[in-house]
């Protein structure tokens, strides 16, 4: 089981989801009661065995009762405080879009543990654009790549356009390394929108 200081990997979180999940359980309003959880980020990308470990799980929810759950299993699990949190929200890649752009993962007995999309988390990372050796953002942006290609898209610099014209109003600022991936897609008449 994951520790205060290890990465968590695929069967970690899994494992640590089902807890959450029946922490839950005795906390709902009626039987039929479901818990919406939506991740994003590492923790996607680790239970689509794209990246091995992330250090958290980044997630979005509105129901006030999660918290409490995630506070008890991160105790009794020997966690950090943070191993499952919003903190995203707090960056320019946090889109109100993510809750109607996901897609169930994980169901258990009353929780459903969503992912955003590849095209929404594609964009948040492009928006991120982090090129610190510890983050993963464009690693992680040529596998989302893979994933829509692979379904017979073109990712092409007016598809990333239209992308980030859905997800975001307006469009973030991108860094420098982002606006130079993304020229470096196939041109086909679009040019890369940037947030002033």
């Amino acid at each position: 089981m994951a520790d205060s200081g290890r990465r968590l990997n695929r069967g970690d979180m899994i494992e640590l989801l089902k807890k959450v999940d029946a922490e839950l359980l005795p906390k709902r309003n009626n039987k039929n009661e479901r818990f919406k959880i939506i991740l994003v980020g590492g923790a996607v990308m680790v239970l689509y065995g794209l990246r091995d470990a992330s250090m958290d799980l980044d997630a979005y929810w509105r129901a006030r009762r999660i918290q409490k759950a995630l506070d008890d299993v991160a105790r009794k699990n020997n966690l950090r405080s943070n191993w499952f949190n919003r903190d995203f929200r707090k960056s320019p890649s946090y889109t109100d879009a993510i809750y109607e752009n996901c897609r169930i993962v994980l169901r258990f007995d009353c929780c459903d543990f969503y992912a955003a999309t590849d095209e929404l988390m594609l964009c948040m990372k492009l928006i991120a654009g982090r090129t610190r050796v510890d983050k993963n953002d464009f690693p992680d942006i040529l596998h989302l790549i893979n994933r829509i290609q692979q379904r017979g898209v073109e990712v092409t610099q007016t598809y990333i356009n239209t992308l980030l014209t859905r997800f975001y109003v307006p469009v973030p600022k991108l860094s420098t390394v982002s606006k130079s991936f993304i020229k470096s897609l196939p041109f086909d008449g679009g040019d890369v929108k940037d947030g002033e």
